[in-house]
């Protein structure tokens, strides 16, 4: 891999009037420069994740049909036959991501800031963004090559990178997000940007993939579930955030601030930045019959929902074996919203997930891709209980999803087993989080997913088979990699 020049862009909705780059001559001067950066690295970090999170998470879990006309990446992806053309496997968009990042450590510091709370946020900001980056680099790719210095110019020399040992990475990750929960202001409160409940959310997560999929000593897992636990009472405790009462509103894309649920987003907006891999989930205008033309609009109802013209629309439906999952209980208020069912002249079904918005009779892909919520929280919490021998805290945590979902009290009861319990709540992270690419790393993590991906059944021996390859257009530029 070649590290050369990563420009980034501005954030028009955020009202910052960026340099043309940051790596200009003139741009690591003052406070504004150090803002600019920072959003410039946000708007990095959605080019990065806006499609490939879904290669990289739900496209490999099975539960999307291949009955469709798929595209031969999503097919792979799905039938677990990765290889390194695929566009999963190109990690380009997330080493650009990581330089941007880089580059603010090394220069901020020696801006001369008038309030140091702005620095410290900016800071935090680089360190959470890194350390998030490098997290989802070491899960797919394993080793891979570690870069703590930011590139300025692709004149100059160039640098072949070599791999780093994956647990490298990972010390990496646990630093940075350390440094990110003590510098991060405590008025930090912007979804779309690092606060210290999305740091506590990733460093929950970091933590309990620590112990339950990295470490086999039972001391150094007892101290990693210790510190997720630190990290999942921060945002717990925090009295801003709330179960939303309406499991729908958490994907109106009309009115993002509708709910408290919602921890860190990755943000999308009209006009400036739209799309991502919600765009495979809409059935297609020439999809619709013409007598059910009329019944087109925004997905509230009995609307029929469509999205991109032509054979690229809906490229993922859901099995008929993950519907009936979905569905299997009549009182689960998730399911109608999550695959809606529509029936006119015939029948319509879709992903309602990150929808976007139906404006001007145009489909626009405006939706935020979240990344924590509460919800998420909640369920790492009722893991850790059941992991360190908590059980009944754990169906307590259960039973808050639950309550939302089914509208019944202590749906899930006092009697169930250890095991039991770890079933349900996998179970309610399968459809509470259905394709919002998380399930892959909760199957992974919570030690099922050669039991319910069936394209991996008695794939165990495989090495590396929960890994992507490499792109062939990094290993041809840089020798280093093979």
């Amino acid at each position: 891999m070649i590290i050369s020049l990563f420009q980034t862009s501005c954030f028009d909705v955020l009202d910052i009037d960026q340099k043309s780059q940051i790596s200009s001559i003139n741009m690591w001067n003052t406070e504004e420069d150090g803002d600019a950066a920072t959003y410039g690295m946000y708007y990095q970090f959605r080019s990065a994740f806006s499609s490939n999170i879904a290669y990289w998470g739900d496209y490999r879990t099975g539960v999307f049909s291949t009955t469709q006309t798929l595209a031969g990446d999503i097919l792979d992806a799905n039938n677990n036959t990765i290889d390194p053309n695929n566009q999963g496997a190109n990690w380009e968009g997330l080493y650009k991501l990581i330089n941007t990042a880089n580059l603010i450590i090394r220069h901020v510091p020696n801006i001369s800031f008038s309030n140091e709370t702005n620095k410290n946020r900016i800071m935090a900001n680089a360190y959470f963004v890194r350390a998030f980056a490098y997290y989802w680099v070491v899960r797919i790719w394993g080793d891979a090559p570690l870069l703590l210095d930011g590139f300025e110019t692709d004149e100059g020399e160039k640098l072949f990178a070599q791999k780093t040992p994956s647990d490298s990475i990972y010390k990496q990750v646990e630093s940075d997000i350390d440094k990110a929960v003590e510098l991060i202001p405590s008025s930090a409160t912007d979804n779309t940007v690092a606060t210290p409940s999305a740091i506590n959310m990733l460093k929950a997560d970091y933590c309990m993939w620590m112990a339950k999929v990295r470490l086999t000593d039972q001391t150094e897992k007892s101290t990693y579930y210790t510190k997720a636990q630190e990290a999942l009472t921060a945002v717990l405790t925090n009295p801003s955030y709330s179960l939303a009462d309406d499991y729908s509103k958490l994907f109106d894309a009309t009115n993002k601030k509708s709910t408290n649920e919602i921890i860190f987003t990755i943000r999308f907006v009209k006009d400036e930045y739209e799309g991502g891999f919600a765009k495979n989930y809409l059935l297609s205008v020439n999809a619709i019959a013409t007598k059910d033309k009329q019944y087109v609009g925004d997905g509230t109802g009995k609307t029929i929902v469509v999205g991109t013209e032509g054979s690229l629309a809906q490229r993922v439906l859901f099995t008929t074996d993950f519907i009936n999952f979905l569905f299997a209980n009549t009182k689960d208020k998730r399911a109608q919203v999550t695959y809606p069912l529509v029936s006119y002249s015939k029948k319509y079904r879709w992903i309602n997930k990150y929808i976007g918005s139906w404006i001007n009779q145009t489909r626009v892909f405006n939706s935020d891709i979240i990344v924590y919520r509460l919800a998420d929280a909640i369920l790492f919490q009722a893991e850790l209980y059941n992991a360190t021998g908590e059980t009944s805290k754990a169906i307590s945590c259960l039973n808050d999803i639950a309550l939302r979902a089914y509208g019944i009290s202590k749906y899930y009861k006092e009697t169930l087993s250890n095991i039991e319990v770890d079933k349900y709540i996998m179970d309610e992270r399968e459809k509470e989080f259905a394709a919002e690419c998380k399930i892959w790393w909760d199957m992974i993590r919570m030690g099922v997913v050669f039991d319910r991906v069936k394209t991996l059944s008695g794939r165990q021996g495989e090495p590396n088979v929960l890994l992507w390859p490499i792109s062939y257009s990094s290993l041809n530029s840089n020798p280093n990699l093979k």
